[in-house]
């Protein structure tokens, strides 16, 4: 097996000896750093949303980027996830998907960001349904169809193709 002691294992946090005041000065903290952080988001989905969809993914796939180095901690987890499972991987190739997948992360939040804007053109010009003559056979024949997708990629954006295609839908997820 290969060594691995160059992964660094996320850093523990505990709050056993924390005082009564500082467990409300802990709270007052924590809020105002949730209302940071949801200030920056919105901030943030505003400025994705005045952008035309492929520089918009553009700056999500560029946030994803810099989450990784961020969220260090995290990207070494995923590294080290790759690396135990794959011995034959290298830390160079671990690395390389770990931030593709925080590039894609990224991307995939512009996406969603975008999708109430889109049109139904927009939609189409850059989807691909795969067996909707399936689909059309069952409505015509009055039956119904069960659709089953992976939840990867941009799923939802199944619950706006299927309605503009004519079909009416319900989605679980």
């Amino acid at each position: 097996m290969t060594d691995r002691s160059d992964i660094a294992a996320p850093p523990a946090v505990s709050l056993k000896n924390a005082s009564p005041s500082s467990s409300s000065s802990l709270k007052t903290t924590k809020r105002l750093k949730h209302v940071v952080e949801y200030l920056a988001l919105r901030f943030v989905a505003i400025f994705i949303m005045i952008l035309p969809r492929v520089p918009a993914l553009s700056v999500g796939r560029a946030i994803g980027r810099l989450f990784n180095r961020l969220m260090g901690s995290r990207a070494q987890i995923g590294k080290r996830n790759l690396l135990e499972s794959f011995p034959e991987m290298s830390p160079g190739q671990a690395d390389d998907i770990v931030k593709k997948c925080w590039e894609n992360l990224g991307s995939g939040a512009a996406e969603f960001i975008k999708m109430p804007q889109l049109s139904k053109e927009e939609i189409f010009s850059f989807s691909d349904i795969e067996g909707i003559e399936f689909l059309r056979e069952s409505y015509a024949a009055k039956k119904g169809a069960l659709i089953l997708t992976a939840h990867y990629g941009a799923w939802e954006l199944g619950a706006k193709i299927w309605p503009q295609s004519g079909f009416n839908t319900a989605v679980v997820a």
